[in-house]
Formats: C-alpha cells, structure tokens, sequence
C-alpha cells in the first residue's frame, strides 16, 4: 500500500529545542546563529528517511504563528501560552531551509494550525488509497486515526514511538478516536485554554464519554440528573460547544497540492553538505543515509 508520511513540523520543533536547551548551553554557529533546534530536528528527520523503504510521499506541515479561524470563536484561545524563546524563533526558518535542502516538502497555511493541515491531507489520503502515518508528539493528533489506515506514530524518550491505531487508542482512553473530540469539549484542555465543564476532570469526562456516547447526549441528560458536576453541564453546555469545536481539527480543507509534489525522491548531496556546513551541522552527513542521494546521472 502507498505510504503518505505528515510530520508535524512545530511538534518536532518545539521538541528539538527543549531536548537540548535544558543546560542552558545553546548550540551557536561561530557567528552567532542559535542552531540547537535545528540540530536535533535535523535528526530526527534523518531517522525518519532511514526508515523509508521507496515510494513515500512526504509532507511537514507548520503552524503559520499568526492567528487563526479558532481565535475567531474564542479570542482567548492558546493565550495563556508564552511566547517561543528568542533563540527557537530564528530556527523555524533554519528547519523550513533544512527540509528544502534535504528535498522533504513544507506547507503553511493562513488561518490554520499546523493539525488542520495534517487533518486534511490524512483523509484526502486515505480516500486515495494511502496508508497514512502522522509523526508528531502532540496527542491532539489522536482524534484522526482511523484503524490501521491512519495510525499517530507519537514521538517519545529521544528517537522512539508509541504507535497508535483505533485499538490502541480504545484500550488506552476507553473511547474511540473520534469521542476524544467529545470528552475534551466536556474536560477542556488547560494547554490550549480550552475551558471545558468546570468540575469535569480526567475520570468524570471518560466515564460521561462511556456512559453517553457524546457531548450532546451528556448535555440531553444532564438536567435530569443530580450532583454538582450535572448542574455544571447544564450552566456550562455553550461552553462545552465550543471547547468541542475548538478541539476539533479541522478535516476538510482543500491543499492544493500534488501527491506528485509529495513523492519523496531524495536530496543533492552538494547543496544539502553546503547547508549543514554553512550552519555547522559537522555530523549531520555521516548520519542521513546515502541511499537517497540522487546522482548527477539521475538528476
């Protein structure tokens, strides 16, 4: 079956810069240039195409870092997060000019998350007779498996995964991929300041998700109901509505672009050398495998 690979390019990011930022000694360029991130990201893609057995197609999708259609529905969305470090914000576009030279395509788009691109493009795959595979560590990214056709592959401790199909997912959470929607619009999500139910916590919310199905069976039932965290969900269903709509990753977007586009073929060994010299990446080219350089007679 045809494998269409999505990376979440912020997750590995943003993950690459804390794995080697905890010393407090950042990776610098001789002139300056922060390049700790990059390093490890650079790594991380490098074991990714290690594990490439021929006929990929190949996506990282980005955040844009400006608003989007969710801050439209709640203008507190994602506020409570700070701002990302002076040193990682010069390396989003270090890992963008990365994946150009490693031949790996990139995509952003205005008024969308980086999940919304992955979303989309996971469906339109699958449809199209893809096995899909999301490479991320952001557990958002859950609610799209379906079976084994798009499985998460969840980054972990240094370079391992947690692989996640529909089973693991079920046996894990005690919900299918698609309540998980349901259960965070009923507990909320502190690190996106999504507010849910107050009282609904980890246990409740699953139990409620178990018992009903969904948020809008929790909501039918809940006057009839007594206690405290009923009467909650009566005083809070709007709430509850829109934390669901604000977990929701969006599946539907059209990305206009070609699996042709996709279709990972491989880097120039010069322009990729040049690229880890100029940012003194001095091991990175004894770690890619060579067996997607394309040579000047296949060019």
């Amino acid at each position: 079956m045809k494998r269409l690979i999505i990376i979440d390019g912020n997750s590995l990011l943003f993950r690459a810069y804390y794995a080697t930022a905890y010393s407090g000694s950042i990776m610098r360029t001789t002139d300056g240039v922060p390049t700790n991130a990059l390093f490890a990201f650079a790594n991380m893609i490098a074991k990714i195409v290690s594990e490439f057995k021929g006929g990929e197609h190949v996506l990282v999708a980005w955040d844009t870092g400006e608003k989007t259609l969710r801050h439209e529905l709640d203008d507190t969305y994602k506020a409570n997060r700070p701002e990302a470090p002076e040193d990682l914000v010069p390396q989003f576009a270090l890992a963008r000019e990365f994946l150009n030279a490693v031949g790996i395509k990139n995509y952003e788009l205005a008024g969308y998350e980086a999940d919304d691109i992955a979303g989309s493009l996971a469906k339109r795959g699958v449809k199209d007779g893809y096995k899909v595979e999301l490479i991320t560590s952001d557990r958002d990214f859950l609610q799209l498996v379906e079976g084994n056709d798009i499985i998460v592959k969840l980054i972990k401790k240094g370079s391992e995964y947690e692989l996640m199909n529909e089973a693991q997912v079920i046996a894990i959470y005690e919900m299918t991929p698609k309540q998980i929607i349901d259960y965070k619009g009923l507990r909320g999500d502190p690190s996106d300041n999504i507010p849910g139910v107050p009282g609904v916590g980890k246990v409740i919310g699953t139990r409620l998700i178990k018992e009903y199905g969904d948020i809008e069976k929790v909501i039918e039932a809940a006057p009839s109901k007594k206690g405290k965290v009923y009467e909650n969900i009566v005083n809070h269903a709007e709430d509850a509505r829109l934390s669901k709509k604000l977990a929701t990753i969006i599946t539907d977007i059209d990305i206009p672009i070609s699996y042709d586009e996709l279709n990972y073929e491989g880097y120039y060994y010069d322009e990729l050398s040049a690229f880890a010299k100029r940012y003194e990446l001095r091991q990175f080219m004894s770690r890619l495998s060579g067996d997607y350089e394309i040579k000047p007679e296949d060019a």
